[in-house]
C-alpha cells in the first residue's frame, strides 16, 4: 500500500506538507523497494520545501519501547544508522535540525560513534534549542557525554552552565585524571559560582554540598578558599569536609596549603586527618605519574613497530 501511494504521487505531483513522511520513507522504510522508491522521488525535489521533517525513525518508533535496550537496533543496526545521519546532516534545510536533535536524543541511549558525528554538525546550529537538548542529555549521563560536553563548549551555554554543576555530586575522586564533565566545568570558572553558593548557604548540609563540589572539582582556585575555611570555621565537620576536599586536588599548592594548616592545629585527629589528605594527593600523583609513563611506553612501542614491521 506504501508503494502504491508512491507510484500515485509521483504521477500526480507532491503536496509539499507529504515531503517529510516520504523523507522517512525513503530512511527507514522496512521494505528496500519502499525505500528505493522514496529515494527515488527525495532524489528530485526541493528539501528546501520541506517546512516539517519527521521525527527519527518515524513512522517506525515506538515511544513506550524507547527505552528498552538495543530497540534501535531492531530497528536498524548501528551502521544503518550511520548511513542515515550521514544523509540528513547533508541536507542544507535549516529546519532540519529538528530531526538532528531527534536523532540525538536517540543514539545518545545507543551509539557514541552516531553521536559524534552529529555533534560536529549541531554547534553550527547555535541556539537556545540545541543548548537545550544538549544540557537535558548530559543530565541525564547519556552515553557519548564527552562528545556532548565537547558540542556544548562549542555551541556555549551562559549562565545555564549552573545547571550542570550538580553533577559534580554523581563525580568520583578517586579514578586517574578528569572526566569531560569536570575539565569543562573548571574552564568554565564554576568554582566562582560555587564559592557564592557557598556563601549564601543557610543549612550546614548545604554548605558541605559545597565545599565537596569545590574539591571534586579539583581547580586550584578552591585552594585559598578551602584553606580559608579550616581557619575560619570552628565546626568540626565543616572542617574536616574542607580538608577532604582540599586532597582531592591534585597539586602541589594542596599539598603546600596542608602543611600549613597542619603545622597551625593542635588537635591529634585533625593532624591525623590533614595527614591523609596528604597522603591521598602523593599517592594519586604517584599512580597519575606511573599511568604517564606506562601510556609514554606504550605510543613509544607503537612508533617502534611502525617503523620496524614485521616481516622486514
Amino acid at each position: 500500500m506504501r508503494g502504491m501511494g508512491l507510484s500515485m504521487a509521483k504521477g500526480a505531483g507532491l503536496p509539499e506538507k507529504v515531503l517529510g513522511q516520504v523523507l522517512a520513507l525513503s530512511f527507514w522504510d522496512p521494505n528496500e523497494a519502499v525505500r528505493e522508491q522514496a529515494n527515488g522521488i527525495i532524489s528530485k525535489i526541493d528539501l528546501d520545501k520541506i517546512k516539517l521533517f519527521p521525527k527519527y525513525f518515524e513512522p517506525f518508533f515506538d515511544d513506550k519501547k524507547e527505552e528498552e535496550y538495543n530497540y534501535l537496533d531492531e530497528l536498524c543496526n548501528e551502521e544503518e544508522r550511520i548511513g542515515i545521519v550521514k544523509k540528513i546532516i547533508k541536507i542544507k534545510n535549516k529546519r532540519v535540525k529538528t530531526l538532528l536533535l531527534d536523532a540525538l536524543d536517540k543514539e545518545s541511549r545507543e551509539s557514541w560513534n552516531t553521536v559524534e558525528i552529529l555533534c560536529k554538525v549541531l554547534p553550527k546550529y547555535s541556539d537556545g534549542d540545541v543548548r537545550r537538548k544538549l544540557l537535558k542529555l548530559i543530565k541525564k549521563s547519556r552515553y557519548g557525554n564527552s562528545h556532548l560536553i565537547n558540542c556544548l563548549s562549542k555551541v556555549g551555554c551562559g549562565n545555564r552552565i549552573s545547571e550542570l554543576i550538580p553533577l559534580l555530586d554523581k563525580e568520583t575522586s578517586s579514578s586517574l585524571g578528569s572526566s569531560a564533565l569536570i575539565e569543562f566545568l573548571r574552564e568554565e570558572k564554576v568554582i566562582e559560582i560555587i564559592k557564592k553558593d557557598y556563601e549564601k548557604s543557610n543549612e550546614k548540609s548545604d554548605e558541605i554540598t559545597h565545599i565537596k563540589r569545590m574539591g571534586i572539582l579539583g581547580d586550584i582556585e578552591a585552594i585559598p578558599y578551602l584553606e580559608n575555611i579550616v581557619n575560619t570555621k570552628n565546626d568540626e565537620k565543616i572542617r574536616t569536609v574542607a580538608i577532604g576536599s582540599l586532597g582531592n586536588v591534585i597539586s602541589v599548592e594542596a599539598v603546600q596549603a596542608l602543611e600549613r594548616l597542619k603545622l597551625k592545629e593542635k588537635g591529634i585527629l585533625m593532624k591525623k586527618i590533614i595527614e591523609r589528605s596528604i597522603e591521598k594527593i602523593e599517592n594519586k600523583k604517584l599512580r597519575e605519574s606511573f599511568e604517564d609513563e606506562r601510556r609514554k611506553r606504550t605510543e613509544r612501542m607503537k612508533e617502534w613497530e611502525e617503523r620496524n614491521p614485521k616481516g622486514r
